[in-house]
């Protein structure tokens, strides 16, 4: 009936490209009565396809007890409901888990299994001994028990699937998992890691990195013995730095690509061909899947954006969803940009979520790149006993009730997706881009501060009519990066030797660097390392061991609050301070190298006021370069590169602003959670 692939950053039904647009249905929570007049919404809404979970413990609640007809319960038919959706004539994304959260008790996992596997679960070493350490009641998701229990279940559940599968059906997607990593980084389980294995994970993983116990004895001060015989928590109390970096590699780069293999070849043993999916629970999360896309170029990555997280939809969050998920998507990841679960409601009852915020979300998030969206929930419903760690409740806010009714969002969603569909082209166009910004490869989200910090930064950007490009700069070659005449880069105290050798070189050549949050005063293994800093001529040391509170930088005359600490640096003869703290220390400096220039903020920046973001601009236009857009301030302009730019209100209010984009001028009048498409080219 049709085939879906994902390819060339799209996604193409039958060689077509389409947008993708998609809506979340439970229907083990959506009363069985309802469940036709909840899919005829889906399709009424203009969605193309139709999303949902398979929760492992529903459908087998006791080991070996399977229903999938209604045997034991009528929301367990999912024959039926797999029936319905192709009389809908909507395509199919199927969500089998192991793990589906979705507000599940234990995540989906049946308690059968913890029960009668106490051995797999997550444990922490503490005073001795290994105890269960996680708060969700989490499995190891390589526990050879676990991995063993999810092949009978994948082979079970695929079954069901099989004669409704692409190309002669309408199942054209399935994802693996949901929203990994868990709380696996924390695990010290020695079964789950494979302790006194020759053959575990763990010991593997050891091996292979270091080659000789006597490396990982030099880099450790240690006298192992064995491989299989590296506890964690013993590489934790002789170097707690350098197990952090061990940590982060092993889960990031061993332990999760190695469980999305084993899913993969799973599903493919039982039959499964459709494209593989897998979704980050948020933008800077998908930090953590760079080595899983690129050991698993078959993974479609995708990401989850829900603004009502942050209270209210507002020009920063909508920023970091709508167009930093998107660009990170596309241009470190290598991905097609989609949003796996887009907020058409919010799993509590405050905030409150309003049509009108929907509809401008959804046109911002297309604008923004996002080439396809999945309405996450479209129906509300209700919990049987047990299933829901919130209880019965399960409203979600979403635009359809458990009985089909339709709410004030379903209009405006419906209402966004006909927008999307009448300007196709130009929502599918790229993004136009004038500078660069070159963000980190390692995983950073809530692990480090230099996450949040690059997040705000590229708001910074955006909000003063940059439109920034996000390069992969450690990866990318001197001759890649010299490409851009400026290039933004948001650090921490590490950055590789080489890497920052590059970035002295791409100075020298006559590129221009802002560098932002730290100068690098130690390499990726926790070694110092300054070769950066002494080929700028700039000394970079620590931070002060006091925080100053209201930290403020004196620059051209003015006053800027940052609130946080500015780290020591100082300059040779050849530099120049730009900017000073109140105490008089070099603040914000510039170094001259080659044909190129360097400035050096050392500051983990954070957006508190407007002002903040302008001086970043001023920054940016001592190196010669000024923002495509000019005159935006409460409107989002997302130019593009066919010459059309999308022009946004995202506020309760009417905006009125004169922009500039390019040499185009705009009398802009809007009115709340509306936009506009110019031309600026022409």
């Amino acid at each position: 009936m049709a085939e879906l692939k994902i390819e060339k950053g799209s996604f193409f039904l039958d060689g077509k490209e389409i947008f993708l647009t998609s809506a979340e249905v439970h229907y083990f929570r959506t009363p069985r009565e309802s469940w036709e007049k909840v899919l005829n919404s889906v399709k009424e809404a203009g969605c193309n396809a139709v999303s949902f979970y398979t929760p492992w413990l529903v459908h087998e609640p006791e080991e070996g007890r399977l229903d999938f007809t209604g045997l034991y319960h009528p929301c367990n038919d999912l024959v039926a409901f797999l029936e319905l959706v192709k009389k809908s004539g909507l395509l199919c994304y199927w969500r089998p888990g192991p793990y589906i959260y979705a507000e599940a008790t234990d995540l989906g996992i049946p308690k059968w299994f913890t029960k009668k596997n106490p051995q797999s679960m997550v444990m922490r070493y503490e005073d001795g001994e290994y105890i269960p350490s996680s708060a969700i009641n989490a499995v190891g998701h390589m526990n050879g028990d676990f991995l063993a229990a999810v092949g009978k279940w994948y082979a079970a559940v695929s079954e069901v699937i099989k004669p409704y599968q692409a190309p002669d059906g309408f199942v054209v997607m399935t994802q693996l998992c949901n929203e990994v990593p868990g709380d696996d980084f924390d695990d010290e389980n020695p079964v789950n890691l494979g302790l006194e294995k020759k053959d575990g994970i763990w010991p593997i993983y050891l091996k292979e990195k270091y080659g000789t116990l006597e490396k990982i004895n030099n880099a450790y001060g240690c006298s192992f013995g064995d491989f299989s015989r590296i506890p964690p928590y013993m590489l934790e109390q002789a170097n707690k730095t350098l197990y952090e970096i061990e940590r982060r590699e092993y889960y990031y780069g061993c332990y999760y690509p190695k469980y999305f293999q084993k899913l993969r070849d799973m599903l493919v043993n039982c039959g499964i061909k459709t494209p593989f999916t897998h979704n980050a629970y948020c933008p800077r999360a998908l930090s953590l899947h760079i080595k899983n896309k690129e050991q698993n170029p078959w993974l479609n990555i995708g990401v989850d954006c829900y603004y009502s997280m942050s209270g209210n939809l507002n020009l920063t969050n909508g920023t970091y969803f709508c167009e930093y998920g998107p660009e990170y998507l596309k241009s470190i990841l290598k991905s097609t940009p989609w949003v796996i679960e887009q907020e058409s409601g919010y799993w509590f009852d405050f905030p409150r979520v309003y049509a009108p915020e929907l509809f401008i979300w959804n046109v911002w998030a297309a604008a923004g790149g996002y080439k396809g969206l999945n309405m996450y929930l479209w129906g509300s419903g209700s919990n049987r006993q047990g299933l829901g760690f919130y209880g019965t409740d399960h409203n979600w806010q979403a635009p359809v009730d458990q009985n089909g009714i339709r709410k004030p969002s379903f209009d405006a969603i419906k209402r966004s997706f006909a927008e999307i569909k009448e300007h196709a082209e130009d929502f599918r166009a790229d993004s136009a881009y004038d500078i660069a910004f070159g963000l980190k490869r390692e995983p950073v989200v809530s692990i480090k501060p230099v996450g949040p910090a690059t997040t705000e930064v590229y708001y910074a950007l955006r909000s003063q009519g940059f439109l920034p490009k996000l390069v992969d700069f450690e990866n990318e070659t001197l001759e890649d990066l010299l490409k851009h005449p400026v290039l933004v880069v948001v650090n921490d105290r590490w950055m590789a030797r080489n890497v920052q050798k590059k970035l002295a070189d791409y100075v020298e050549a006559g590129g221009n660097l802002l560098l932002i949050g730290s100068l690098p005063t130690k390499d990726e293994t926790d070694h110092y390392c300054h070769v950066l800093a002494d080929e700028l001529g700039v000394l970079g040391g620590t931070f002060p061991k006091k925080s100053v509170d209201q930290e403020k930088v004196l620059f051209e005359g003015q006053e800027y609050y940052l609130g946080k600490t500015i780290q020591n640096i100082d300059i040779d003869k050849k530099g120049e301070t730009l900017g000073r703290t109140e105490a008089g220390r070099p603040a914000i400096v510039s170094v001259k190298k080659g044909t190129g220039t360097a400035q050096i903020f050392p500051v983990m920046f954070a957006n508190h006021f407007k002002s903040q973001s302008v001086l970043i601009k001023k920054l940016i236009a001592r190196l010669g370069k000024t923002p495509t857009v000019e005159g935006q301030d409460l409107l989002r302009v997302i130019p593009k590169e066919n010459g059309k730019a999308f022009i946004l209100n995202i506020h309760p209010v009417p905006v009125a602003e004169n922009i500039t984009i390019g040499k185009a001028a705009f009398e802009c009048e809007l009115e709340p959670y509306s936009y506009i498409l110019v031309d600026w080219k022409n």
